[in-house]
């Protein structure tokens, strides 16, 4: 696997799971089974080789449902709204210049307003907030730190 994240509860039974990107860009739903283990094993995706960033985001869109955010290769923003039965919803273009940005990290609501956040990192260590409006689109960026590009990865 190329890349692993935790999304929650990703197809809506309420037990934690894991969705994971394989080498030929295939996306794998790992769905937990509430004791610390796995289910079923299905794929969710293919393409995601042309995603050189995913992140968990939590419900970024407010229906309820968890969401995943992507960042292609252009710098292009996707919101890939889950279905909450493990699928997705039409993907929407949230955003666009994120190619200049080293790391991007969903922390969930990091200011406290209700609505899920975005934190990313510039190529000069300056971390950003970009606060979700909970309805796909995002409130102004403040920047929230210095000095991160010593780093090598933001979890």
């Amino acid at each position: 696997m190329t890349l692993i994240l935790a999304p929650g509860d990703f197809n809506g039974d309420g037990k934690a799971d894991v969705l994971a990107r394989d080498s030929a860009g295939a996306l794998w739903l790992y769905r937990g089974n509430g004791t610390g283990g796995f289910g079923t094993v299905s794929q969710v995706g293919t393409g995601w080789n042309a995603m050189n960033a995913i992140l968990s985001t939590g419900d970024f869109n407010g229906d309820g449902k968890t969401d995943v955010l992507a960042r292609d290769t252009a710098g292009l923003l996707w919101l890939y709204p889950g279905n909450g039965t493990g699928g997705w919803l039409s993907r929407v273009q949230v955003g666009s210049g994120w190619g200049s940005m080293t790391a991007i990290l969903g922390p969930g609501d990091f200011n406290g307003d209700g609505k899920n956040d975005v934190l990313a990192r510039d190529a000069g260590g300056n971390l950003f907030l970009y606060p979700g409006n909970g309805t796909s689109g995002w409130l102004s960026r403040s920047q929230v730190g210095w000095g991160w590009g010593g780093f090598t990865s933001l979890p």
